[in-house]
């Protein structure tokens, strides 16, 4: 499979996008709770000075979620890391006993950036400066480990990238740190493109603790009209990864959100911004059941014509239902913030 733009960077781009929209305001919402014994880990960005919206996220549903993975840390190619932790955030997510994992990427100037990753990856004493440097910085701010998000990875630097995550774990192992790498959602042994080339499954479910496979952007930010993540293609990208690691080391990306395409222009849509164009252009949505996931078309003020495909509660439950299927270890939720209740009483009703 094919991509323009890599997972990561399409949905970065496409929430730059989205940053006009007001954050949404913390209220008070029933709590769920979990007692779920799998990991339900949500990603926690902050897109701009001022953006509350995955902390309130965390302020509304912290009880239905364990874990959450600040996108925070950004690497060179000398493996220093920058970036300014959500102290509000991590404050708030230990009072409610929630582990926290730092994300470090490679997204640099408006780009998951090639030739730091090379860089970085292929050398020796890089590498072990960016392990020192997590050495110190994951116990100073509570961190529970590390999210590795180093994306757009020439497919020639595949063992050097499976050396990184041999040399994290060993490293950080013995602090009882946690070493989680987000891949892409891959449905066989691809060993040559920059999407997926660079991801050795079998090698990285030896050394990382938990592996989380992106398995959304199947149609992309930029691309043509479809599914983000059909059943279908989540459920070959399960099947992949299991018969290259153990099931217990698995989470599955879910996604929060979808596009909405129109001309050769393409905007997020989320479980706030649906329910307005519904309402807007008196429109209903209908159900794609191939891949089992909601979609539907208008026209614009202007005469434009839009197809949207986005996830919602319906949807998610059926990438759910894979988790106990296949009994995998958990899920990584792509992102807090962009969800409401009725995403998390799912999330609640499925994973026990």
């Amino acid at each position: 499979m094919q991509r323009k733009l890599s997972l990561a960077l399409s949905l970065l781009l496409a929430f730059m996008m989205l940053m006009p929209l007001p954050a949404m305001a913390a209220k008070k919402v029933t709590k769920t709770g979990t007692a779920s014994s799998k990991i339900i880990l949500g990603y926690y960005p902050v897109d701009y000075i001022g953006d509350k919206s995955a902390y309130n996220s965390l302020v509304n549903y912290g009880a239905s979620f364990n874990a959450i993975s600040t996108f925070t840390y950004k690497v060179d190619s000398l493996g220093n890391i920058t970036g300014t932790p959500p102290t509000d955030g991590l404050t708030l997510a230990k009072s409610k006993s929630l582990k926290a994992y730092a994300l470090i990427h490679n997204f640099i100037n408006g780009g998951f950036d090639t030739n730091t990753a090379t860089a970085l990856l292929s050398s020796t004493t890089a590498r072990q400066n960016l392990i020192n440097q997590l050495k110190t910085t994951l116990p100073k701010y509570g961190y529970a480990g590390v999210n590795v998000d180093i994306e757009n990875v020439p497919a020639s630097c595949r063992s050097n990238y499976t050396q990184l995550i041999k040399e994290m774990k060993a490293a950080l192992s013995p602090l009882n740190l946690k070493v989680i790498v987000s891949t892409p959602g891959k449905v066989y042994n691809d060993t040559t493109s920059n999407w997926g080339g660079a991801f050795d499954f079998a090698a990285l479910g030896q050394y990382a603790d938990y592996i989380q496979i992106m398995t959304y952007d199947e149609h992309y930010y930029g691309g043509t009209p479809g599914a983000v993540a059909s059943i279908g293609y989540v459920t070959k990208a399960v099947q992949y990864t299991l018969t290259t690691m153990p099931k217990t080391k698995v989470l599955l990306g879910i996604a929060t959100y979808g596009y909405d395409w129109y001309g050769p222009s393409t905007k997020v849509v989320n479980y706030f911004s649906v329910p307005k164009l519904l309402t807007q252009y008196n429109i209903t949505p209908k159900w794609d059941d191939l891949s089992k996931t909601p979609w539907f078309t208008y026209t614009d003020s202007v005469g434009l014509s839009h197809q949207v495909w986005y996830e919602n509660a319906q949807s998610t439950a059926y990438k759910l239902d894979l988790v106990n299927q296949y009994g995998l270890a958990g899920v990584g939720i792509w992102r807090l913030g962009f969800e409401d209740q009725s995403f998390w009483n799912t999330v609640s009703g499925k994973l026990k």
